[in-house]
């Protein structure tokens, strides 16, 4: 019978007298849902997925370097190039600053793939590709012939854009922090405002010396050789929502 929360059974003890004496067992049943205090399991799609964060200086920090040469050497590098390479070359100063143009255009038509690129995957190895991107876009624009070709690296130049630039990054930090992200964007926006202050001034150095093929080599090495390891080493691996709910 049952009396409140409590449940009266019979049952037999087998540890005193077996058949010859019953006691009494008083069970208590718990208020609580029973699955209340149950292990989430694995394959239930409702699993809360609570993973270790990076520290988020160290991954601002190393976005916020990579966004700066990033932007330099993409967006920003006409802006000290362009007269350089209509005078050098005999190019129109239209078609050459056009170039920023085109690179913008792929941008946009790659960011939708890149989306969801880094929630199948996740931003290092996005980010990691976009790198090599650049570098590749940048020695095919310094060894670029003719205008056609010209405007063909920009296209390469542009689809590391859209993969590399700070709607990707932000989308990375979204993909670690969760709601928690917002902090770690405003942060790294504030990086990415001196793109600018530092690669203007490094791409007149550059050109000084080596001439706007040579600036173009050195920021695909400074790519290859920099970028991508920063991103590599710094990002954690694979697609991580830590304490949100990750639906199968």
């Amino acid at each position: 019978m049952k009396l409140g929360a409590l449940s009266i059974e019979r049952v037999l003890d087998v540890r005193s007298r077996p058949l010859k004496q019953d006691n009494i067992r008083i069970v208590i049943f718990s208020q609580k849902h029973p699955d209340a205090n149950r292990a989430p399991s694995m394959s239930n799609p409702d699993q809360v997925i609570d993973q270790e964060k990076p520290d988020r200086r160290i991954v601002v920090a190393a976005l916020g370097v990579t966004q700066i040469l990033a932007w330099g050497s993409t967006f920003y590098l006409l802006g000290v190039l362009a007269n350089e390479i209509a005078r050098n070359t005999g190019w129109s100063y239209d078609w050459v600053t056009s170039g920023v143009s085109v690179g913008l255009l792929m941008a946009g038509v790659v960011s939708p793939r890149v989306g969801r690129a880094i929630s199948k995957w996740g931003g290092r190895l996005t980010l990691a590709v976009s790198a090599v991107l650049l570098a590749a876009g940048l020695l095919l624009l310094g060894s670029s012939q003719s205008i056609a070709w010209y405007l063909v690296a920009w296209l390469l130049l542009g689809a590391g854009m859209g993969s590399g630039l700070t709607d990707a990054a932000f989308s990375t930090l979204g993909s670690i922090y969760g709601e928690n992200a917002r902090g770690p964007i405003t942060s790294l926006t504030l990086f990415a405002g001196f793109a600018s202050t530092f690669c203007w001034p490094l791409s007149a150095y550059l050109i000084e010396h080596l001439g706007w093929r040579g600036a173009c080599f050195i920021y695909a090495a400074i790519q290859i050789g920099v970028a991508l390891p920063i991103l590599l080493l710094a990002l954690p691996r694979g697609f991580s929502i830590p304490t949100t709910y990750r639906r199968r």
